[in-house]
């Protein structure tokens, strides 16, 4: 006993000196499956925010496009046609919007891109993304920046729900929504 009546130290600690200190195996691998959950967790939620900048990036671009083509018809004074395509080819058959874009100065407004045009404006294939607009599959900018034909373009995300409209109205003007004219969902597909 000390002077004070308690016991010393020495007496309370143990005396094997050998003795591991640290974690079990047991508990280690607790500790593992939890970061390990975790981990998916977050995996899952990186993917989703990946596929949701990417369906909003490429609804950007397209509204950036269709003001820049509008921009253009009313700067030159002619007619600009904005189709699917690439500019190599032109414009392709169907309403393939999702393999790419090009827009160019249309002095005969046959919606096509002849010899003497030149391609001001062209996007490449979105991955991941699906692009649908109604038919006629091309649009025409007219010299007071006007459009025919009017509607919605809807982009769509192929692994999720992400779904974004830009819609596109006679005056030439595009706006981006999360939903499609009459405040109805984004039909895809």
């Amino acid at each position: 006993m000390s002077k004070n009546g308690r016991p010393p130290l020495s007496s309370i600690r143990p005396k094997d000196s050998n003795r591991n200190s640290g974690f079990s195996f047991v508990e280690l691998m607790v500790v593992v499956s939890i970061f390990g959950i975790l981990g998916l967790y977050g995996i899952g939620a990186y993917h989703e925010k990946i596929n949701t900048h990417r369906v909003a990036r490429t609804a950007e671009k397209l509204a950036h496009h269709l003001a820049l083509a509008r921009f253009e018809a009313i700067r030159w004074g002619y007619p600009v046609t904005l189709c699917p395509g690439d500019a190599s080819e032109g414009c392709a058959a169907g309403s393939r919007w999702s393999a790419g874009w090009v827009a160019f100065v249309d002095s005969n407004q046959n919606y096509t891109l002849d010899s003497g045009e030149r391609p001001f404006l062209a996007a490449a294939k979105s991955p991941g993304v699906t692009i649908g607009w109604r038919s006629p599959d091309r649009l025409l900018f007219k010299r007071d920046g006007s459009v025919w034909p009017n509607g919605h373009f809807r982009v769509c995300d192929l692994a999720s729900s992400n779904r974004r409209a830009v819609i596109i109205h006679l005056t030439g003007r595009a706006r981006l929504s999360t939903q499609a004219p009459g405040n109805k969902p984004v039909q895809c597909g």
